[in-house]
């Protein structure tokens, strides 16, 4: 997904399909993290040490029982910080879909998938379909028409479209991007097989795009927004306790915060009254990109408060001598290697960025040069004085150059502050060893080994060199972690999926312990239900799997599990069941060419020569493409 935390997240979807080998089609989402927080109850097996306490603040409203109450009643007593806000990006940063509003229609073809893709209004919605093209004696084959819902992005780099299908939140295929003012692919469907309407939008991944929303019902991706737009409640926290003081009062009393009478607020949390790591860590929840993360124990990234530690949360890992490289979301990456960041103790975000506001572009160059020169005299700058003048004395075009970034037609900012004349710098790493952004020091030694297994583990699941020696790591931690004691859903389902890979019984009782943990993330539910789902099939337990199925699709909407349904079915000896199952696995992802040949076999069997010939015109098309995309690989 383009959202800022996709890459960031925690467990497990993702090598489902490793331990379900004998399913038919299995392409579950790569959908890290685990943000969601149950309220049914502990843990079912053994007694755990407890984990360490949250921090504790002077912030009264940092408190995890003070109620958020929404931009609009700030508005009331800060008008003016309120109308300047609405001219950043962040609070643009989503927004229901108004179509009066949005880019023009517009279509593009695809031709490494066969599929165009066309955006349009009617009947005053937003939408978009997705074709597939050259397909015999046909041409055109609608695959999927939705409406779009919402739009995330400010529409200063791009514009990504959510819809809702089946009730659940799905990213629409074909984004808006402002450099090339046209539209194209979304970041990560440049594919021969792309996710169409498949992708889910989940808590995690819209975290750092929505003011305020929440997964119902338990599931992945049902989502109720309660705040669009990033809003003043996620940089200075919950406002109830704020509102019912000065409600109580009066009124703000303007320009007296640090009066006599009126010392600091101690009801609303102000980035600017915090120590650096703690106004940091308001940033880091979105602008900090590590390599491998591990949820807090007992707690949830959505119960972080402004005023508080990140790690007592969320805990992020980089490789020893770490850099990525730029990307989107690594803004404070970059800024801690700058030697302005390390030999400060004054310089944040905040010094360069007004959160309430952003300059025109005609005063940005003098805005930002001006912030440059409270630290640095002009003649600090030894560049040539025809340089500067070509750059209108611009020290961001030398210093923190615009760079490209992972995602294609999209470029950001470094900030990597230094005197180079590229921008895309990146210092390779030499070892393999994660360690912690921040201080642990608060963490049990318990803690600390579960939370960097959870990190060596989620760094397992990206392809690479490291995934074996990751994995290794990661079930030498966790083990050790259990062996104390330590009895947790999550940690008990990062070793099932480890040791899934054999599809031992080992794995399926580690699965079946995770399952007992009420307050096991919605993810790794996922994951452990997918997999005893398929462990059963295999062991011609069709019924059972079913059972775990039906459980599956209340929490996602997945190809995956009709496409394994389809196969049960099967097993039972109920063709039209699976034909149905089989045939919402491919409304869902049209691109499943070995659905669609069994599809085709069963409306063939089953009388319906016509749907079977359908079937069977889509399957040539997609192996056409298929055959080409693995010419293309093999070429490279």
């Amino acid at each position: 997904m383009s959202f800022g935390r996709a890459k960031r997240g925690l467990l497990l979807i993702g090598a489902a399909a490793a331990l379900a080998a004998a399913v038919l089609v299995c392409r579950p989402d790569r959908l890290l993290d685990a943000n969601r927080e149950r309220s049914h109850g502990p843990a079912t097996r053994g007694a755990s040490p407890p984990p360490a306490p949250v921090a504790s603040s002077a912030y009264l409203n940092t408190a995890p029982d003070v109620a958020y109450v929404g931009a609009q009643s700030c508005e009331r007593c800060h008008p003016d910080m309120h109308e300047s806000y609405h001219r950043t990006m962040m609070s643009r940063s989503m927004a229901e879909v108004d179509p009066a509003k949005e880019p023009p229609d517009g279509e593009f073809l695809h031709e490494r998938s066969g599929r165009r893709y066309e955006v349009y209004r009617a009947g005053g919605e937003l939408r978009q379909r997705e074709l597939l093209t050259g397909v015999d004696e046909v041409g055109d084959v609608l695959l999927s028409d939705f409406a779009l819902k919402y739009v995330v992005g400010s529409g200063h780099f791009s514009r990504t479209y959510l819809a809702e299908a089946d009730g659940f939140l799905v990213e629409a295929p074909a984004t808006w991007y402002a450099a090339r003012s046209d539209w194209a692919m979304s970041p990560g469907y440049d594919q021969a097989f792309p996710e169409g309407f498949e992708r889910a939008a989940p808590e995690n991944c819209l975290y750092c795009h929505a003011g305020r929303i929440e997964a119902l019902e338990g599931s992945l991706h049902k989502i109720k927004v309660h705040e669009a737009a990033i809003g003043c409640e996620r940089c200075h926290g919950p406002g109830s306790l704020h509102v019912e003081r000065w409600t109580a009062t009066g009124g703000e009393p303007a320009g007296s915060r640090r009066s006599r009478s009126h010392p600091i607020d101690r009801t609303i949390v102000n980035p600017a009254d915090l120590s650096r790591e703690l106004a940091d860590a308001i940033c880091q929840q979105c602008h900090l990109t590590s390599h491998a993360q591990a949820v807090a124990r007992g707690r949830t990234l959505g119960a972080f408060r402004p005023g508080l530690p990140l790690q007592d949360f969320f805990i992020s890992y980089r490789q020893e001598g770490h850099n990525e490289g730029m990307t989107v979301v690594g803004h404070y990456d970059q800024l801690v290697l700058s030697r302005c960041y390390q030999k400060s103790d004054q310089l944040t975000c905040l010094t360069c960025h007004n959160p309430h506001d952003r300059p025109e572009a005609r005063e940005k160059v003098a805005y930002y040069r001006s912030i440059c020169l409270s630290c640095h005299a002009p003649g600090d700058c030894h560049a040539d004085e025809s340089l500067r003048a070509s750059r209108s004395d611009d020290c961001t075009q030398c210093h923190m150059p615009t760079s490209a970034t992972e995602i294609v037609h999209l470029a950001f900012t470094n900030h990597w502050i230094g005197a180079r004349p590229h921008g895309n710098d990146k210092r390779e790493t030499t070892r393999a060893e994660l360690e912690p952004w921040h201080d642990l020091s608060r963490l049990t030694e318990l803690d600390r080994q579960r939370s960097l297994g959870l990190a060596y583990f989620a760094g397992s699941l990206e392809r690479g060199p490291q995934s074996n020696f990751y994995r290794a790591r990661a079930r030498e931690l966790l083990e050790g972690v259990r062996d104390q004691g330590l009895r947790e859903g999550l940690v008990a389902a990062a070793l099932a999926q480890i040791d899934g890979r054999a599809a031992g019984p080992e794995a399926v009782e580690l699965a079946a312990e995770a399952l007992e943990d009420f307050n096991l993330p919605v993810e790794a539910r996922i994951t452990m239900l997918y997999f005893l789902a398929s462990f059963n099939l295999r062991n011609d337990r069709p019924v059972q799997a079913i059972e775990f199925l039906h459980e599956l699709m209340r929490l996602r909407r997945s190809s995956a599990d009709w496409a394994l349904l389809g196969s049960c079915e099967a097993a039972r000896g109920d063709s039209p069941a699976a034909a149905t199952a089989f045939d919402k696995a491919v409304e869902i992802d049209p691109g499943l060419l070995t659905v669609r040949t069994e599809l085709a076999r069963l409306y063939e069997i089953s009388g319906e020569a016509e749907k079977g010939l359908r079937e069977r015109r889509i399957a040539r098309r997609l192996e056409q493409i298929a055959r080409r995309a693995a010419s293309v690989k093999n070429d490279e």
